[in-house]
Parts: structure tokens; C-alpha cells; sequence
């Protein structure tokens, strides 16, 4: 016989049915906003960018019904078998989602097929009949041409048919190249990193091509890395600056719109309690890790959020095995990669899902680790850069047992270009500990004959580009580590890596040797015709190469070498901001060969006319950082990257900051009695004013090749004698080139008693810098007494 309930059991079950409504209520709105969410736009739309309709100006559009193309309409949806044109000053730009195409003008652009709700790849396909497309895909996005296709995906760049040839230029992630046969089946894939640049003509791809290692493919297809000096085109630089302001301008729709956020924490924990069933227990896990990701986003403290990413980390890993899990890591890893740059809170959240990422898929997202050295080495941070660089090295020698060589290969590529693009920003230590992943390729390898020669290649190439940048010594020194890290020593004579390594670095060694004899290691161009001539009239080349040649393949082992090679790297990198240290003044620390001080070193940036303020700190060659920083006497707290400081100075010159100190005329010989440190600063002043007339004299097209060629008139250095500088134009009248001998005042900015030493004609008048050449061929044309013939 049952017995009566007592009343606060009733209670209870009244209470207990209201929870249990107020759990369907909030599950029916949770699957509302989660329809809402679903319900994505599918079909782009295009917008015009540039160009009004009835004009040559114009964007139009196939019209399948009136047989013709018609003048498109702003913002107007298109879909699959639209044809786009651009007219010869318009653009326009295809937009889905995160998803942007733009087009340049005389373009012909056909939109063949979407898949865009269904789960197949690629999502939008189009054909690039004739002119240019910028592609920057979030989805995957594949770009037709007839003999080649490229898929874009989380990756950005250009594309041009002209004349039929195809041009490709990939600036974000990598893109997969296909190269196809007259029938459009695949003849090879070639994955193509950022910063490179190819150029094919469709005629040349044959079915021989299937079998080409990637060497022999460099070649074939033109891939070169675009130097640090390489001007980008108009259209290049435009779709750059494009790309930054519209992630800038879309931080929110790139973080999308949780549904986490239409319920209130209560309600979350009550429906969580309720929710015994498997998938409605799956469905709440996400909506938690949804609001945990927000949190950790919109967190502006420190230590909360460092909990917060620790609690969502958990989480990760509890559910690691969940497919539908590693999707949402994947779309959330890539919205934040896009803000991480700019954000603090974004970048926590990135290296928390790369490393959920990487554990499940390493070949994909090791990657984006040197994406990230390459944009912090575009933004002048090294410091973050070696750390992004150095995370990677990390987890490929800690996961290179169960990883392959070919995607060691694959990532090496990408790493090579980033180093090459960015070559005047790469630091000698940031070189030295790649040499570690260049032991791994070799040990991975087992000596594969291809892999060798890519090392090899790449080593010269790096070469290369240092004396493009004219850091001469760094070139050598590389060049000479190379010998000994490939073990070409080991290699047979026959071997292709060593005898590609020897003859190419032979002739890298002679630009270094002209460079270090003609213009004294100077960081400057070296001028091809006198080169030549160079090369030509030099009695013992054949010893000299020889010679060079012992000097690499001879293991530097010698620690006072090293030390050396790091004090010329350190200041070739204060040196390209600005900041004047020589190696008088820059003093290696104790106990670390990467770690120089300097002390009042004049800073003057390379634009300004500015007087300098001299400088003190402490330069981490390896990290690009400088501490311990002291303007005229005032301390500056904290560690700056190298350009961040070089930009606070800059600020400081134009302000007309007080912590100035003038250039004080100093004796070029002075007695034993005056002091080190006045040495020093008298040695710095006079290479600075050196350095500024240099700079003064070749802008107004007054050639002056070597610092060797200006004398000190005056103890002020105000007056300097300079010989044999060079005019660019001719003589009226013979047509020779000119040569010059002249004084020159450093305050007045004027020549004087110039000796046309190619004529053997003087004139005895003075003229401004700025009008000298143009005066003495003016002079020269209309001969007056005081020029003798």
C-alpha cells in the first residue's frame, strides 16, 4: 500500500518539471540559432571595384537569354556559367564568405562550378580565360587555365594568362600547381610556397614533365624566390594592403557568431545537467567550447585568459577523437590565424589549436609555423620570428620518427623561400640553427642523391642573395659552413651535389673577393661592368679561385673567427636601421658570442637630414632585441625589437627631442692622452659625416663608389678633398665619361676647385651639389675664359 507523498517531494517534482521546460525551450532556441548560423550564403556576389556601367570603364556580364555581354551591376549575385569582363581600367571582386577574388582589368573570368554546400572539393572553380585574378581562399578554391590549375586554399596570390603564358605569384601559404595534358588530366602536381614567382608558356608542358624531380621543375617552370629588392607591381601591392584591411575590418565575422552567446550561463548549466543522451550531450560540448573560445578572445586579462585556454585545452584533448571536434578546431585555427598578428589574445588561442592541429595532422599544420616566421620577418619582429622558427624545428625533431622525408622536403621549401624573401632581415644565428633541420634532411634522406643537390642549390642560392643585399662577409662565411655541413668531402668526385656546390661557389667567390678588394666589403652594389673587367684583368685568377677555394672547404672551427663573423653581422643589422656602431664601438658580452654592447653609437635614419642622437644598449644578435637602452644620458626601460627601437628613434629626431648631442670636432690624430671613448666617438663622427657626403654627392648623380675616395681638409671634418668621382652624363661634346676631382664644403653642401681630371680642363667657380652636374655641362658647352682648352 503506498503511502502519501509528503509535500516537499511535490515540491520537487513542480520544480523539476520547470527545469525540465525550460530545458526545451533552450534546446528549441539553440537549434534556431544554430539554423540560423547554418544558413550561410552559398552564391557570391560581385562588386565593382573600380568603373561606372555604359562606360570603356565597365564590368559586364554574360546574359545567356540575350546572347551578349550586358553591364553588371553592383553587388549583384552571380552563378554557375557566369562569364565576368573587365574593361581596360576597371575591376571588380568576387565575395563569399571570407573568400575573395579579385579581378584586374582586361579580364575574362568564367564561374563554372560550386560546391559550396556540399562537402566536395573544390568549393568554386572558375577559368581564367585572359588578363588577372587575385585569389585570397579561405575555402578551397581552384583557378583554371588551359595547360595548368591552381588551388588556392587558406592561401593567397596571383594568377595572369597573357599570350599564352601562364604567371603565377603565390604571397600566403602554398598553393598546388597542376599541370595537365591537351585532355586536362593531370600530368604533375607541384606544390609552389609563398614569395614565389613562376612563368610558363602552355606550349612547353609535355608528358615528359611527369617524371621531373623538383630541381629539374625549378628550371623548367622559371620558380624563383622574389628578393627583398624586387619592386612589387601596382596590382601586387594593392591586393596586399586589400587583404590586411579587410581581416582588420572583419575581425567579427572572421570569429563568427556563437551560439554559445544566446544563452545566458544558468540556462547553459541547467540544460548541460539535463542532457543524458549522447548527441544532445555532443551538442552542448561544443556550445561550451564555442563560449570558452569567446572568453579566452574577448578577455583582456592576462591570467584569466591563460585559465580559461587551459580549461578549453582540456576539453580538447578529453575529446580528441571526435571528427566533428577536429572541424571546429580546424575553421577556428584558421579565423584566428588572421588576427593573430595584431592580437594577443588571438595568438594564445592559435598555438592552443595548432597543437591539437599537429597531433592529429602534422603534415598540414607544421606549416604554419614558418607562414608565421614569414609574416613576423615581414613586420621586422626577428624575435618572434626565431620563436615561430624555432617551434618548428622543435616538433619536427621531437615527431621525425613517424613523419615523412618527403614532407621534410616539402616544408624545407617553404622555410628556403621565407629565409630568401626576407634575406636582409634574416639574422646569422637564425641561419646557423637551420643547419640543424639541413643535418635532419640528410640523416632522413639517407643520402638521396636529389635531396643532396637541393641542399646544395639552396646553400648557393642563400649565398647569392646575401651579396644582394651586400652582406659580402655573411656570404662567405656561409658559403664556407656549407662545405663542411653537407659533408661534400665525403661525396665522390662524380658527385652532382659537390661539383654543383664547387663551380657555382667559385664564381659566388670571386663577386665576394671584388667586393672585398674594389669596394673594401662596403655594403653596396657591385657595378657589373667593372666586374667584368675585374675578372678580365685579373693576372692570377686561376691561383685566387684556388686559394678561395681551400679558404671554404677548410672546416672554421676557430671561436675568435666565429666571434668575428658575429660582430660584422651585428653591425650589418644596427647599421641597416640607422644605427651607426662600428667594430671599434660594439664589444662582444661575457661568456656569449651573440651579445654585443654598444655605447654612443649616432643613430640617423637612413631618410633623415636630422643631427643624430647617439645611442647605448645592448644588442641579442640572435633574438634581434635590444636592451638596456640610453638617449643622451636618459634610460629607456625594457627590451625593443630592433625596428620597433629604430622607429622610437626616428620620432625622437623629428620631435627635435633634447636628448641631442652635436658632432664636436675632434683631431684626426689624436695624442695619447686623450681618452678611448673619444677615440671611439672621433672615429664614428668621422665615418658618419663620410657617410653622409657619400649619400649627398650620388643622389645628385655625382657618383661615388668608395669611402677611400674622400680625404678629411679640416680638423671639423667640415672640408674634405674627393677624387675620382664620376658624372652620369657625358661629355657635350666628345661623349666620354667625366671624372672629377674636387673640394668639397660639408655645411655649405658646394663644390669647389673642380678638376675635370678626364678633360684635364679646370673651373674655378663653386656650385652647389644639387647643380653641379647640370652646371658643368653646362660649362662645358659653351666654354667661358676661365675653362682652358
Amino acid at each position: 500500500m503506498s503511502e502519501k507523498a509528503p509535500y516537499p517531494f511535490h515540491q520537487r517534482i513542480i520544480l523539476l518539471s520547470l527545469v525540465f521546460l525550460l530545458a526545451n525551450v533552450g534546446s528549441m532556441a539553440v537549434i534556431a540559432f544554430r539554423d540560423k548560423e547554418a544558413a550561410t550564403v552559398v552564391a557570391p556576389h560581385l562588386e565593382i571595384t573600380q568603373g561606372k556601367p555604359g562606360e570603356s570603364l565597365s564590368v559586364r556580364i554574360w546574359d545567356p537569354y540575350q546572347n551578349a555581354f550586358v553591364d553588371a551591376q553592383n553587388n549583384q549575385t552571380i552563378f554557375m556559367g557566369t562569364e565576368i569582363q573587365t574593361g581596360k581600367d576597371a575591376t571588380a571582386m568576387i565575395v563569399l564568405n571570407q573568400n575573395i577574388v579579385r579581378l584586374g582589368a582586361n579580364t575574362q573570368l568564367a564561374y563554372t562550378d560550386n560546391h559550396f554546400s556540399e562537402s566536395e572539393e573544390p568549393l568554386l572553380t572558375f577559368r581564367l580565360k585572359t588578363g588577372e585574378a587575385w585569389v585570397n581562399a579561405y575555402d578551397p578554391i581552384r583557378l583554371e587555365m588551359n595547360r595548368a590549375a591552381v588551388l588556392w586554399h587558406h592561401s593567397a596570390g596571383d594568377t595572369r594568362v597573357q599570350d599564352a603564358k601562364n604567371q603565377l605569384a603565390v604571397f600566403k601559404g602554398v598553393a598546388d600547381l597542376n599541370l595537365l595534358d591537351t585532355e586536362g588530366k593531370v600530368i604533375k602536381e607541384v606544390p609552389i610556397p609563398l614569395n614565389n614567382t613562376l612563368r610558363f608558356a602552355e606550349g612547353q608542358i609535355t608528358d615528359a614533365y611527369r617524371s621531373l624531380e623538383y630541381s629539374k621543375l625549378k628550371k623548367e617552370l622559371g620558380i624563383v624566390v622574389l628578393q627583398p629588392k624586387d619592386p612589387l607591381n601596382p596590382w601586387f601591392l594593392l591586393n596586399k594592403r586589400e587583404d590586411r584591411d579587410w581581416t582588420t575590418g572583419n575581425r567579427n565575422n572572421l570569429l563568427g557568431k556563437g551560439i554559445a552567446q544566446t544563452l545566458s550561463d544558468r540556462v547553459a548549466q541547467a540544460v548541460d545537467w539535463l542532457a543524458f543522451a549522447p548527441k544532445k550531450k555532443e551538442q552542448f560540448v561544443f556550445q561550451k567550447l564555442d563560449q570558452l573560445f569567446r572568453e579566452a578572445i574577448a578577455s583582456g586579462d592576462t591570467e584569466i585568459r591563460k585559465g580559461i585556454l587551459s580549461d578549453l585545452e582540456a576539453m580538447i584533448h578529453a575529446a580528441s577523437g571526435n571528427p566533428v571536434l577536429r572541424l571546429w578546431i580546424v575553421d577556428k585555427f584558421y579565423r584566428v590565424q588572421e588576427l593573430a598578428f595584431n592580437d594577443p589574445s588571438a595568438e594564445e588561442m592559435k598555438d592552443v589549436l595548432r597543437r591539437a592541429l599537429i597531433i592529429q595532422d602534422p603534415d598540414r599544420f607544421s606549416p604554419t609555423y614558418l607562414f608565421d616566421l614569414n609574416e613576423w620577418l615581414s613586420r621586422g619582429n626577428s624575435k618572434k620570428g626565431v620563436q615561430a622558427f624555432q617551434a618548428w624545428a622543435a616538433d619536427w625533431k621531437k615527431n621525425a620518427g613517424r613523419r615523412s622525408s618527403a614532407s621534410l622536403e616539402q616544408e624545407a621549401r617553404i622555410l628556403h623561400s621565407v629565409l630568401l624573401a626576407h634575406i636582409d632581415e634574416v639574422t646569422t644565428p637564425l641561419l646557423d640553427d637551420a643547419e640543424e633541420i639541413e643535418a635532419l634532411r640528410m640523416e632522413l634522406s639517407k643520402n638521396n642523391v636529389e635531396i643532396l643537390l637541393n641542399l646544395a642549390g639552396e646553400r648557393i642560392e642563400t649565398s647569392a642573395y646575401l651579396i644582394n643585399v651586400y652582406r659580402y662577409r655573411e656570404a662567405k662565411r656561409y658559403l664556407r659552413k656549407g662545405y663542411a655541413t653537407l659533408k661534400l668531402d665525403s661525396q665522390g668526385a662524380a658527385s652532382a651535389a659537390r661539383e654543383l656546390f664547387t663551380e657555382e661557389s667559385r664564381l659566388i667567390l670571386q663577386r665576394i673577393q671584388y667586393a672585398q678588394d674594389i669596394l673594401d666589403g662596403a655594403p653596396q652594389a657591385i657595378n657589373e661592368t667593372d666586374f667584368q673587367r675585374y675578372r678580365r684583368t685579373e693576372a692570377k685568377n686561376q691561383e685566387l679561385m684556388q686559394a678561395l677555394q681551400t679558404s671554404i672547404s677548410t672546416p672554421a672551427n676557430a671561436a675568435s673567427s666565429d666571434q668575428e663573423d658575429a660582430r660584422t653581422e651585428a653591425i650589418y643589422q644596427l647599421s641597416s636601421v640607422g644605427i651607426g656602431a662600428s667594430e671599434s664601438t660594439l664589444t662582444p658580452g661575457t661568456g656569449n658570442t651573440t651579445i654585443f654592447t654598444f655605447l654612443e653609437a649616432p643613430f640617423v635614419p637612413p631618410s633623415s637630414d636630422n643631427t643624430p642622437l647617439f645611442v647605448s644598449g645592448e644588442y641579442d644578435l640572435k633574438n634581434d632585441t635590444i636592451s638596456k637602452v640610453t638617449v643622451g644620458g636618459a634610460s629607456m626601460k625594457g627590451e625593443y625589437v630592433r625596428k620597433e627601437l629604430a622607429q622610437i628613434l626616428e620620432k625622437k629626431t623629428k620631435a627635435g627631442d633634447t636628448a641631442k648631442k652635436e658632432v664636436t670636432p675632434v683631431p684626426l690624430f689624436p695624442a695619447d692622452s686623450i681618452r678611448e671613448s673619444e677615440n671611439r666617438t672621433q672615429a664614428i663622427n668621422r665615418d658618419l659625416i663620410i657617410l653622409y657626403v657619400m649619400r649627398d654627392l650620388n643622389k645628385n648623380d655625382i657618383g661615388i663608389a668608395n669611402q677611400n675616395q674622400l680625404t678629411p681638409l679640416s680638423a671639423d671634418l667640415t672640408k674634405l678633398h674627393v677624387k675620382g668621382a664620376a658624372l652620369t652624363k657625358t661629355h657635350p661634346r666628345t661623349g666620354k665619361k667625366m671624372t672629377l676631382d674636387f673640394d668639397y664644403d660639408v655645411t655649405q653642401k658646394t663644390l669647389s676647385n673642380i678638376q675635370i681630371t678626364s678633360e684635364d680642363v679646370t673651373l674655378f667657380e663653386s656650385y652647389p651639389a644639387d647643380q653641379a652636374e647640370s652646371k658643368i655641362v653646362e660649362q662645358l658647352t659653351n666654354p667661358s675664359p676661365a675653362v682652358p682648352e
